[in-house]
């Protein structure tokens, strides 16, 4: 049965790229009925760019985790395709205008690191057959934090699954967050989901630093020498904790935790420091960074506009072997 008396009124746009925009919208219903929601509309009908976006509505809907982000339908709006998202009021991490205390940290990594757990043990919904997702572009830019504490992985339009849940095979490489990726990614060698951990290590890292984890080397002697300057340049960090930033940060995706082995040991950590109240610390930071004025939204159809709550996702592909040898040349 197809529903007819549903429509969506686009009320601002939120953040646009080269893929596409995303906008805050209300679905209109009967009786009344009325709910805000985030559209993600593509700028590019071609025939890849709207199959990736099936894709990313199909891989979204078969994960259901409190901190990843929820797809409500997939539809095409005048002559654009569009995603239906949850609306989530709040900023990026990478757009928090207070840094984040020890055990807020930590708590906000621990959701992430549950969400990967979600997000590498899905499985298909219909056959029960694991979807062997992975993430691939995690990064502060792409988790969010609501004003009620929440956090929420976004952006899953250059994940990974098993050939036959895709339409679209996905090899791209990013520019701009080269920072994030992990090493064996860019040497062009398959990926696990190690290099989801890696990323999250080094989201957990500048948390705790304050400050970004510098370029590591391309070499494994120079990258592990370097990690090792980086963990212990961090002040107030236990020795426990360290160890799981290195185990994080390993060379050799082999060498990482698991998703669900991270989410347990900060678990621990966030209990060690007195527990955190994420919701409480959010309420003021959330509302404190808005009012600061984060990339303010565009008008639309006249319209009053608010806050951009959303960061912008543009996908850039890269030749792997080109990539890594600008990287080892830099590195040496």
């Amino acid at each position: 049965m197809i529903d007819s008396t549903r429509h969506y009124e686009l009320k601002e746009l939120i953040s646009g790229g080269g893929f596409g925009q995303v906008f805050r919208a209300e679905v209109v219903g009967v009786e009344g009925f009325r709910k805000v929601v985030a559209v993600k509309l593509l700028r590019d009908e071609a025939i890849e760019a709207v199959a990736r976006l099936r894709d990313e509505a199909r891989l979204l809907a078969m994960i259901r985790h409190p901190s990843v982000v929820q797809v409500e339908d997939l539809v095409k709006l005048g002559e654009r395709w569009g995603l239906v998202m949850e609306y989530i009021d709040g900023p990026p991490l990478s757009d928090l205008s207070a840094p984040m205390p020890m055990g807020i940290s930590l708590a906000a990594a621990a959701r992430i690191a549950h969400a990967l757990t979600a997000i590498h043990g899905a499985v298909d919904i219909s056959s029960g057959e694991p979807l062997g997702m992975i993430h691939r572009d995690l990064k502060p830019s792409n988790v969010l934090l609501s004003r009620r504490g929440e956090i929420k992985v976004i952006d899953f339009g250059v994940a990974s699954a098993h050939p036959r849940f895709r339409e679209v095979e996905t090899h791209e490489l990013r520019f701009g967050s080269d920072g994030f990726i992990a090493p064996e990614r860019i040497r062009g060698e398959p990926e696990t989901p190690g290099v989801d951990i890696f990323s999250l290590g080094v989201i957990l890292y500048g948390l705790l630093a304050g400050s970004p984890l510098h370029a590591l080397p391309a070499r494994p002697e120079g990258f592990r020498r370097s990690v090792e300057e980086a963990l212990t340049a961090i002040d107030g960090v236990s020795d426990g904790l360290r160890e799981l930033l290195r185990s994080m940060l390993a060379f050799e995706a082999g060498d990482r935790p698991s998703a669900g082995a991270v989410a347990a040991a900060l678990d621990v950590a966030v209990s060690q420091h007195g527990g955190a109240n994420l919701r409480a610390w959010a309420a003021g930071a959330v509302p404190e960074t808005l009012a600061g004025g984060v990339s303010p939204t565009l008008p639309l159809s006249g319209r009053s506009v608010g806050t951009n709550v959303w960061a912008s996702w543009v996908l850039f592909p890269a030749i792997p072997a080109l990539i890594f040898a600008m990287w080892l040349a830099l590195s040496r």
